[in-house]
Protein backbone atom coordinates (compact mmCIF):
# COMPACT_ATOMS: atom_id res chain seq x y z
CA UNK A 1 0.00 0.00 0.00
CA UNK A 2 1.14 3.41 -0.80
CA UNK A 3 2.34 5.31 2.02
CA UNK A 4 0.04 7.68 0.67
CA UNK A 5 -3.26 6.20 1.53
CA UNK A 6 -2.02 4.45 4.44
CA UNK A 7 -4.22 6.23 7.04
CA UNK A 8 -6.65 7.29 4.68
CA UNK A 9 -9.85 7.28 7.04
CA UNK A 10 -7.83 9.11 10.00
CA UNK A 11 -6.59 11.60 6.96
CA UNK A 12 -9.18 13.78 5.59
CA UNK A 13 -6.98 16.11 3.87
CA UNK A 14 -4.99 13.58 1.77
CA UNK A 15 -6.06 11.48 -1.24
CA UNK A 16 -3.09 9.71 -2.08
CA UNK A 17 -0.45 12.48 -4.24
CA UNK A 18 -3.86 15.03 -4.24
CA UNK A 19 -3.63 15.65 -0.90
CA UNK A 20 -4.00 19.37 0.55
CA UNK A 21 -0.50 19.90 2.56
CA UNK A 22 3.01 20.19 1.17
CA UNK A 23 4.88 17.13 -0.30
CA UNK A 24 1.10 16.32 -2.50
CA UNK A 25 0.10 18.12 -5.72
CA UNK A 26 -2.85 20.36 -4.57
CA UNK A 27 -0.92 21.02 -1.41
CA UNK A 28 2.29 22.01 -3.13
CA UNK A 29 0.41 23.86 -6.04
CA UNK A 30 -1.44 25.94 -3.42
CA UNK A 31 1.45 26.44 -2.04
CA UNK A 32 3.12 28.02 -4.77
CA UNK A 33 0.67 30.17 -6.07
CA UNK A 34 -0.28 31.94 -2.82
CA UNK A 35 2.67 31.76 -0.99
CA UNK A 36 1.06 30.23 2.52
CA UNK A 37 3.91 29.77 5.28
CA UNK A 38 5.46 26.28 5.90
CA UNK A 39 8.42 24.44 6.57
CA UNK A 40 9.59 25.21 3.61
CA UNK A 41 9.74 27.39 0.44
CA UNK A 42 7.35 26.55 -2.48
CA UNK A 43 9.72 24.72 -5.28
CA UNK A 44 10.51 25.39 -8.45
CA UNK A 45 8.39 22.30 -9.88
CA UNK A 46 5.79 23.64 -8.71
CA UNK A 47 5.83 27.09 -9.36
CA UNK A 48 5.89 26.48 -12.89
CA UNK A 49 3.18 23.95 -13.10
CA UNK A 50 0.97 27.15 -11.03
CA UNK A 51 2.54 29.63 -13.90
CA UNK A 52 1.55 27.25 -16.69
CA UNK A 53 -1.69 26.37 -15.59
CA UNK A 54 -3.15 29.49 -14.55
CA UNK A 55 -3.58 33.32 -15.78
CA UNK A 56 -3.89 35.07 -12.03
CA UNK A 57 -3.74 33.93 -9.19
CA UNK A 58 -6.33 36.38 -7.48
CA UNK A 59 -8.88 35.06 -8.55
CA UNK A 60 -7.61 31.79 -9.51
CA UNK A 61 -7.85 31.64 -12.95
CA UNK A 62 -7.09 29.05 -15.39
CA UNK A 63 -5.48 29.92 -18.78
CA UNK A 64 -7.42 27.38 -20.47
CA UNK A 65 -9.45 24.23 -19.29
CA UNK A 66 -7.53 21.79 -17.56
CA UNK A 67 -8.49 17.56 -17.60
CA UNK A 68 -7.74 14.87 -15.64
CA UNK A 69 -7.96 11.24 -15.22
CA UNK A 70 -8.24 9.54 -12.26
CA UNK A 71 -8.23 5.42 -12.07
CA UNK A 72 -8.65 3.05 -9.23
CA UNK A 73 -5.44 0.81 -8.72
CA UNK A 74 -5.80 -2.64 -7.15
CA UNK A 75 -3.46 -5.44 -6.52
CA UNK A 76 -2.63 -7.07 -10.07
CA UNK A 77 -4.36 -3.93 -11.84
CA UNK A 78 -2.00 -3.79 -15.15
CA UNK A 79 -0.33 -0.51 -16.61
CA UNK A 80 -0.58 0.76 -19.90
CA UNK A 81 2.02 -1.61 -21.60
CA UNK A 82 -0.27 -4.47 -20.17
CA UNK A 83 2.07 -5.52 -17.75
CA UNK A 84 0.90 -6.24 -14.01
CA UNK A 85 2.85 -3.56 -12.02
CA UNK A 86 3.12 -1.18 -9.09
CA UNK A 87 1.44 2.52 -9.02
CA UNK A 88 4.86 4.22 -9.30
CA UNK A 89 5.60 1.67 -12.44
CA UNK A 90 2.07 3.05 -13.48
CA UNK A 91 2.56 6.58 -13.10
CA UNK A 92 5.97 6.68 -14.60
CA UNK A 93 4.50 4.54 -17.69
CA UNK A 94 1.56 7.06 -18.41
CA UNK A 95 4.37 10.02 -17.59
CA UNK A 96 6.11 8.96 -20.59
CA UNK A 97 2.77 8.44 -22.74
CA UNK A 98 2.24 11.44 -22.49
CA UNK A 99 5.14 13.40 -23.18
CA UNK A 100 5.46 11.21 -25.85
CA UNK A 101 2.20 12.44 -27.30
CA UNK A 102 2.01 15.74 -25.55
CA UNK A 103 5.16 17.22 -24.70
CA UNK A 104 4.46 20.72 -24.64
CA UNK A 105 1.15 20.16 -22.33
CA UNK A 106 2.82 17.84 -19.78
CA UNK A 107 3.30 19.39 -16.24
CA UNK A 108 3.85 15.72 -14.38
CA UNK A 109 7.41 15.53 -15.64
CA UNK A 110 9.42 12.71 -14.48
CA UNK A 111 12.56 14.07 -12.24
CA UNK A 112 11.66 17.68 -12.33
Amino acid sequence: MSKNIANIRRNPDKFARWGYGLDYHLGDLSHAMFGFSAYRGPTGKYRRWAQTLFAVTDPPTLHRPVSMLLLPWFEGSRGPSGFQGSVASAEKEVIALASALHSEWLLNVDGR
